[in-house]
């Protein structure tokens, strides 16, 4: 079992979080982008600071319940996670659910979900 974990996306799942509108507001922490502007295989060039979204930046984004199914996030014995929302009792109304080997990802995933199914997000 992995004993630490993520806690940051990477710059290509917050560049995606950024074309479907989240605000770069809503990301705390900013990384380097260093790109080799002009493709000349010289040392690289720092351009701008990207946004990059944390673990808690995409929890707040997050809406708490929807309809009457509950954000739910669980630990599995086999180290994955498992998020997703569900009715009142765990054994029905599973409305969404996604597995993934770290907590960020798997909470990245119910966001996109989120995003593209039209619900709203916590403001």
């Amino acid at each position: 079992m992995n004993t630490t974990f993520k806690s940051c996306l990477t710059p290509e799942q917050s560049a995606t979080l950024r074309v479907k509108g989240i605000s770069a507001d809503k990301a705390s922490e900013k990384t380097p982008d260093w790109n080799d502007i002009n493709n000349t295989g010289k040392p690289l060039e720092r351009r701008e600071l990207l946004p990059i979204f944390t673990l808690a930046d995409i929890i707040s984004l997050l809406p708490k319940g929807i309809s009457t199914n509950n954000l739910y996030i669980d630990f599995l014995s086999n180290g994955k996670v498992e998020s997703g929302y569900r009715g009142e009792r765990k054994s029905f109304g599973i409305l969404y659910l996604v597995i993934g080997d770290e907590l960020i990802d798997a909470l990245y995933e119910l966001l996109l979900w989120i995003i593209d199914n039209g619900y709203l997000l916590t403001k």
